[in-house]
């Protein structure tokens, strides 16, 4: 007899002795750069030890039968449930009081519905949201393993107004699911029945929201601008955790909810947490904004790293028919505002090789820039290509057709120009105030034009939507030194200052061999540290005799 893992008795999928040691290994790791790293390794061979079983465990307080294998969720609450959203949860939990009122969009399994279950009583009334059916699945499995009976899941997307919407899907990562197009090489779609957020809440008569978790990989906006436009106040969520949609929602939400009376509690490198500042009634006052540094409980911002990559497409780069003369550019710009361009790589004119090049890029660095291959020729073919990265249709875009009528008339909309109007399904327009066609961003991709004054007006588009990270500072210190005369000791100040970038550029100077050491890193006392370090060193260098020649 083959037992399923739908309705057995909690324990039927115990782990077995080598896979609890693992998980009873990564859950010790503390919270830091090399215990995550350990418990990463650790998690990954572990799962590929269990080979697809369900795994019958206890993460929040509560009982879960997990899959860790296609959605990282789950992967996250067998391994390392001390990670998941660790601060977002501390300050949900001191919103939690009797009655609590708590609303969960893309509840996945159930991990912050079960979480608040396990900590709110009886009295408490949970919905847990989750359009996907084996997800969904998943999550009511979950529920009957507990006792609470506080939580009731509805199987519904939320959007902007009922009826059937394409949902996108992520197959490596079946937690991530969107209204818009998500960010992988794995997608898939399916047709899904949607209603809004007020309907929901007026469904389920809640008289009050005390808190709302919504995870919708960059549809946030799409729920919440029209409940906060048509919902009473009275229904307005004290607590919203939600998150960070920054570049793809269209409306930015942090202005938008500091507007209508919410201040920012966190920021970290994947969420929102957002708290409404209530008058002397208890109600917030809307369009009643938080002064910037007024003061309030606790704001955290995280200032992560943000990274990019650069693709340049085409087949005149490669040749040398065409001297690339964005790159440059790119990275300055990008450096100037506090991102890192990490990587660069030019292909040629073939669907494949920008796919694959693609798809390698998008999954390693926060974004992803392209240039070239979206104008009128048959050899432009950046926009078909991102399009099957993504696995999503493409076709004449009304928002970029409309864009192009304003600068032909209909007697030059030939079928050429008219190409530069094909958006793929789910993508914001990147704005060309030079020539109108646009550019567009699906996901973390950022696709531009190749012509350097129209590039040049795209990023200066995009840049305005992009989430930055610290600013990366620099020294330059000139050495009077050949470069041989001061490797051994520059490698030695090197080790010792490892959150520091030191560089050594040789160049001619009148003839005679000299060196520039340019000091980069984004913390200012580390750099001071540092160049105060080489300055001493070349002092030293010096006073023995040792000079450029």
């Amino acid at each position: 007899m083959t037992m399923t893992a739908e309705h057995t008795p909690f324990g039927a999928f115990a782990p077995n002795s080598v896979a609890r040691a693992a998980i009873e290994l990564t859950r010790s790791m503390p919270d830091s750069w090399l215990g995550r790293r350990l418990a990463f390794a650790v998690r990954q061979c572990a799962v590929t030890a269990m080979r697809g079983r369900p795994v019958d465990f206890e993460a929040f307080g509560a009982k879960m039968r997990l899959f860790p294998y296609d959605n990282m969720c789950e992967k996250r609450l067998l391994f390392t449930p001390q990670y998941f959203d660790r601060r977002e949860r501390a300050i949900l939990v001191e919103h939690i009081k009797p009655g609590f009122r708590f609303i969960d969009i893309g509840a996945n399994v159930g991990a912050y519905s079960l979480f608040v279950a396990a900590l709110a009583g009886g009295a408490a009334r949970i919905m847990a949201i989750e359009p996907q059916p084996d997800i969904f699945e998943r999550l009511v499995s979950n529920m009957r393993l507990n006792p609470f009976g506080t939580i009731k899941a509805v199987q519904c997307a939320v959007a902007d107004k009922q009826g059937d919407f394409t949902l996108f899907l992520d197959t490596k990562n079946r937690g991530e699911s969107s209204m818009r197009a998500v960010r992988s090489a794995n997608g898939l779609s399916m047709r899904v029945t949607a209603t809004t957020l007020l309907q929901l809440i007026e469904d389920e008569r809640f008289d009050r929201v005390d808190a709302i978790k919504l995870d919708v990989e960059g549809a946030e906006d799409l729920i919440l601008e029209p409940f906060f436009n048509n919902a009473p106040e009275g229904l307005w969520p004290v607590l919203i955790i939600m998150e960070d949609g920054v570049g793809r929602w269209h409306t930015d939400m942090e202005p938008f909810l500091r507007e209508r009376g919410y201040r920012q509690l966190l920021r970290t490198h994947v969420n929102y947490v957002f708290e409404r500042i209530a008058n002397s009634e208890g109600i917030a006052t809307r369009h009643s904004p938080l002064p910037i540094g007024a003061p309030m409980r606790e704001h955290i911002v995280d200032e992560e790293l943000v990274t990019a990559g650069l693709l340049v497409i085409g087949d005149e780069i490669l040749s040398g028919r065409t001297k690339d003369r964005n790159i440059g550019h790119i990275a300055e710009y990008l450096t100037g505002i506090g991102i890192d361009l990490s990587e660069v790589r030019v292909v040629p004119d073939v669907q494949d090789e920008i796919v694959a090049a693609l798809n390698a890029l998008r999954h390693r660095y926060s974004y992803v820039f392209t240039t070239g291959g979206i104008g009128p020729t048959h050899d432009d073919i950046t926009a078909d290509a991102v399009a099957a990265a993504f696995g999503v249709p493409i076709d004449h875009d009304p928002r970029a057709v409309a864009l192009m009528r304003e600068r032909f008339p209909n007697a030059d909309l030939n079928e050429a120009r008219m190409r530069m109007a094909r958006i793929p399904q789910g993508a914001e327009l990147v704005a060309n105030p030079v020539s109108k066609a646009p550019g567009f961003w699906i996901g973390n991709v950022i696709v531009m034009a190749g012509v350097p004054q129209i590039m040049h007006a795209m990023l200066d588009d995009a840049a305005s939507k992009l989430r930055k990270g610290r600013k990366m500072l620099s020294a330059s210190i000139p050495a009077g030194m050949r470069e041989g005369d001061i490797g051994t000791p520059l490698a030695e100040i090197a080790r010792a200052h490892k959150d520091v970038m030191i560089g050594s550029y040789p160049f001619s100077n009148e003839g005679r061999p000299d060196t520039n050491l340019v000091v980069r890193s984004r913390d200012p006392q580390a750099l001071d540290a540092a160049k105060s370090a080489v300055e001493t060193m070349l002092a030293t260098l010096r006073t023995n005799g040792v000079a450029a020649s």
